[in-house]
């Protein structure tokens, strides 16, 4: 016992103080990872033990349950990586390399510990004052709302919540004070890790929002500091930053749960802010030359302001070389090239900032748009919910730009590809007045697995709790486009024929076959709605795309209409809609040649002499003969050639305007006063919008009267929806074959056909035994799959051709040729009300 009790003493007295041992483990990652192996951080720092739990759901708007131990520790291990990379060599000053691991993964360890003190009410005299001074602060307050978060009133709870969210970086400082002091740190080192810990989210800030969000600048705030901490510790302001820039990039590689994984082009930002504070930095060290800097930042702006948008930073950049010459200033080549750095830096994140203020401001709209089609006040964890979907679309789609509208100067469509969910959301609820939030929520995912690198497991580790069925994955595998190896070689009509069973799928459920009828229904109703509302996005943002581009969509628009006319999951109403978003003028989508050109002005008054003197001379006497109908449409033609002729010099471009009217409102205007019936007044209708595609920018196309028959299937669906006595037949084919596919015990099973063969039960007499096999028959699940399937294919049925550009020329495809490459399918209907699917093979491999 005596020589136990010796070697526990010696022991005890080898052992290395508390202080030793915790800058070990925060140094050396096998110290490390046994310390966490065997709690050894909350041994040394007990105090660590009230934050390593998850945390309790406080405000729904603002915080989520995070793991924060399990994320700081993957952190630190990422910066063991980072340090180790870099290396010591990349520091100006030897001590800032031997001593940046200890710094770096002690201000990980402490840099979220303020966040947890504010949710769980701990350590309230470190950030009451701080709370009650930021409380007064209005005007910067409102300020950080509107740049960040603008869905938030001044003086809401959830406003509150958040702006003492933003003061945590403040509590944890304070917090790694007294934690490192009673393990005997230095005045020194704990203001390099306070130092950290205050900024270590202010690179990705500035990458992600173009600013720092706790409403602190670079220039008077930052810089600032970080010139205090070098005069008080050594530390070069150059080794600081970059330790800035490490503890950041382990930060954002340690993937947070319930959050999507950050982009790439996210932390490419980050070194760009790095590289652009480095450069500021430098320039701050001369006083003289910073304040010259400043001054050619605003004449930078000044030169931005008065070019075109999208006038190329080259060319600005050298205007602003111009003018500072011509001031009769000089600038060396050094100076020069940390002059460009820093003005197309700065414009970048002045682009940023514009964005995501932009982009807040449209996800602002859609709440209040919620709230008032709905009638109420949206409840905070529908708010939550609806936040949360936003906040993992915006990081997930970061960096990605709609590729026909990265140079769309400011306006109503914008450069970031995150505003196209959510403007489908907020069509979802303007069209088709559907405001559930997880509806809202899918549609702002609804791209997020086919474009970004965020996985199914992401949603569902992020919605587990509020989407327990299971709902919102099961949409957005629908919505998802399936990748097919080598489909981008395929040959055009196949890519076409791929792409409208990917539609045919999100109409009919594709082949899934789901156990719960209830989460079936809702995916019925939403799914169709959802693709409904993307494709009316899509329209609407037309004119952002190539004249070629547009007319791919048209050609798309064209066969993917007929099956949203024909489908079970669509209610007439909905079809209404659909339809009154594609009933508008196809010129609104093709510019009109140059008016301001004599020879283009001068063919567009000879086209439309030829259209009023001839087309629709001789279309309207011959509907109506008759003395006072020829009066009237003398006097009409006479009117629209003193519209178009008699126009001033200046006013010239306003030809292409009122050409636009008159298709739009006049002409219509007067036929309808004629009486012609509906036929005659779409042939003259089609002729004048020929006339003006021959006037437009797509002159240039093949059979331009082809674009004609997409707006003639539009009135067709029109007209046959609105008489209301149309009954088509594909819907109550794929609503039987939907409803035997869930289970639905009321539906008999179809009889599959494969050529002359039959895979149905024997149709014999009815005995005990028969009658059990066709109930298993009925049930079994491997046939209801089978039965799936082919929903795609038979939604697909309605389609007569398939249009696709191709060169120059719109080019098409019948039924049969289809059926062809992809074999064939008829379903019939037996006098029993049992449907038959009869399946051909292809016949072309």
């Amino acid at each position: 016992m005596r020589k136990v009790l010796a070697h526990l003493a010696e022991t005890l007295r080898t052992q290395p103080p508390p202080g030793e041992a915790f800058a070990r483990a925060m140094t050396d990652r096998r110290a490390f990872e046994r310390a966490v192996s065997t709690r050894g951080l909350e041994k040394l720092i007990p105090g660590l033990r009230d934050f390593g739990e998850n945390l309790p759901k406080k405000d729904p708007n603002i915080y989520r349950p995070m793991p924060l131990m399990e994320h700081t520790i993957e952190a630190i291990r990422h910066a063991f990586d980072w340090v180790q990379g870099f290396g010591a060599e990349e520091y100006l000053d030897p001590e800032a390399g031997r001593g940046s691991t200890l710094w770096i993964n002690t201000a990980l360890l402490f840099h979220d510990l303020g966040e947890v003190a504010i949710i769980r009410g701990m350590h309230l005299r470190l950030w009451n004052g701080l709370a009650v001074e930021w409380s007064r602060n209005r005007e910067r307050n409102a300020s950080i709302l509107k740049e960040t978060y603008p869905f938030f009133g001044l003086d809401t709870p959830e406003a509150r919540s958040y702006l003492s969210y933003l003061i945590h970086p403040e509590i944890s400082a304070l917090l790694a004070n007294d934690f490192l002091a009673r393990l005997g740190w230095s005045p020194r080192d704990i203001a390099i890790v306070q130092f950290l810990v205050r900024n270590q989210s202010v690179l990705i800030e500035k990458a992600t929002y173009g600013r720092v969000k706790d409403g602190r600048t670079l220039h008077e705030d930052v810089y600032a500091e970080i010139e205090t901490v070098e005069r008080e510790t050594g530390i070069r302001k150059e080794d600081l930053l970059k330790m800035l820039q490490v503890l950041q990039l382990a930060d954002a590689n340690a993937v947070r749960p319930d959050m999507a994984r950050i982009p790439r082009e996210t932390l490419m930002r980050v070194w760009m802010a790095y590289n652009y504070m480095n450069v500021v930095l430098v320039v701050r060290s001369s006083p003289s030359r910073y304040r010259a800097f400043m001054r050619y930042r605003e004449a930078f702006g000044q030169i931005r302001r008065g070019k075109p948008f999208g006038t190329p930073f080259a060319e600005l950049f050298q205007l602003l070389l111009d003018r500072i010459k011509a001031g009769g200033e000089r600038l060396d080549d050094e100076e020069k090239m940390m002059l460009e750095d820093h003005m197309e830096s700065f414009e970048k994140f002045r682009i940023i900032k514009e964005d995501h203020i932009h982009i807040n401001d449209q996800v602002n709209q859609l709440l209040h748009l919620v709230e008032a089609a709905s009638g109420r006040a949206l409840p905070a964890a529908d708010k939550a919910l609806l936040l949360k979907g936003y906040k993992i679309a915006y990081r997930s789609h970061d960096g990605d730009s709609r590729r026909q509208l990265k140079t769309v100067p400011v306006g109503d469509v914008r450069r970031k590809f995150i505003e196209h969910p959510i403007r489908v959301a907020r069509i979802m609820v303007e069209v088709f007045g559907v405001t559930d939030t997880l509806v809202l929520v899918t549609l702002l995912l609804h791209d997020v697995l086919e474009d970004t690198d965020t996985s199914m497991d992401d949603i569902r580790a992020a919605f587990r709790k509020e989407d327990v069925r299971g709902r919102l994955p099961k949409a957005l595998a629908i919505l998802t486009k399936p990748e097919e190896e080598g489909a981008a070689e395929r040959p055009q009509p196949f890519k076409e024929i791929d792409y409208l069973r990917y539609i045919a799928g999100c109409l009919t459920m594709g082949d899934r076959v789901l156990p719960d009828m209830e989460a079936f229904e809702w995916l019925r109703a939403v799914v169709p709605l959802a693709k409904a509302s993307d494709k009316i996005q899509n329209r609407r943002t037309l004119m952002g795309r190539s004249p070629k581009g547009r007319i791919r969509e048209i050609c798309r628009n064209w066969n993917v209409l007929v099956m949203f006319m024909e489908s079970s999951a669509l209610l007439d109403a909905h079809k209404l809609k659909i339809l009154e978003e594609f009933n508008k003028s196809l010129l609104e989508i093709f510019s009109l040649d140059d008016p301001g050109r004599r020879e283009d002005r001068e063919r567009m008054l000879a086209r439309l002499e030829v259209f009023l003197g001839q087309t629709l001379d001789g279309k309207v006497r011959g509907a109506l003969p008759g003395a006072a109908a020829r009066e009237r449409l003398d006097a009409f033609a006479a009117a629209a050639r003193r519209t178009f002729a008699r126009i001033p010099e200046e006013h010239v471009r306003d030809i292409g305007v009122r050409l636009v009217r008159f298709e739009r409102r006049t002409l219509p205007d007067f036929l309808e006063e004629l009486g012609l019936d509906e036929g005659t007044k779409a042939e003259i209708l089609d002729e004048f919008s020929l006339l003006l595609f021959d006037l437009s920018e797509v002159a240039w196309l093949k059979e331009r009267r082809q674009l004609l028959g997409f707006q003639k299937v539009v009135r067709a669906y029109r007209e046959r929806i609105i008489a209301g006595d149309w009954v088509p037949l594909i819907p109550g084919i794929v609503e039987d074959l939907v409803r035997y596919t869930q289970g639905d015990k009321n539906t008999l099973p179809p009889i599959l056909l494969h050529g002359a063969g039959a895979d149905a039960p024997p149709q014999g007499g009815r005995t005990l035994f028969s009658a059990l096999r066709d109930a298993w028959w009925r049930r079994s699940r491997r046939r209801r799959e089978r039965v799936a399937a082919l929903l795609p294919r038979v939604a697909m049925m309605a389609i007569d051709r398939i249009y696709w550009l191709e060169e120059d020329e719109i080019r098409s495809a019948g039924r049969d040729e289809v059926e062809a490459r992809i074999g064939g399918l008829d379903v019939s209907r037996q006098p029993d009300g049992r449907l038959v699917v009869r399946l051909r093979p292809p016949l072309t491999p």
